[in-house]
């Protein structure tokens, strides 16, 4: 009978660990549900304040063909300025993730120029034209960061 006892009691010291550990496990669950029902309610009400606003959203692709088309922009000449024979030949040499320009800097990722940046205090009005850039060939000083 005693062998029996302390097996049972060996029985129910582990199941009350294990009920400990699921009720514990509980409260953790319980406090991320809270939390995501949280997220998931400032979500609704961001949708909502969007569905209701009647502001009217201008696109960037509209943005575009309004100054190619109502302003004049020739979209394709300032491609070829962005990407001109010396931006393609130093990608070519070197996959970089940057490069600086006279005033501004291509953010390019994957091939692909994402963004440009105005260089930090640059002011354009004494910007002169001559587009200037440095390259990386392994040999000479550079100002592009590789990625």
């Amino acid at each position: 009978m005693t062998h029996k006892l302390k097996s049972l009691q060996g029985q129910r010291d582990k199941t009350r660990q294990i009920i400990n550990t699921y009720e514990e496990d509980i409260k953790k669950k319980n406090l991320e549900l809270k939390e995501k029902r949280i997220e998931l309610n400032e979500i609704m009400t961001a949708i909502k304040n969007i569905e209701n606003n009647n502001d009217v959203v201008i696109s960037e692709h509209a943005i575009l063909r309004y100054l190619e088309r109502v302003k004049g922009f020739n979209l394709e000449d300032i491609k070829n300025e962005m990407l001109d024979a010396r931006t393609r030949e130093s990608l070519k040499v070197v996959p970089v993730n940057k490069i600086k320009c006279d005033g501004y800097n291509l953010l390019i990722k994957n091939k692909v120029i994402t963004t440009v940046t105005l260089w930090r205090g640059f002011i354009w009005k004494n910007f002169t034209r001559t587009k200037r850039m440095t390259v990386m060939t392994g040999t000479l000083t550079f100002i592009i960061m590789r990625g």
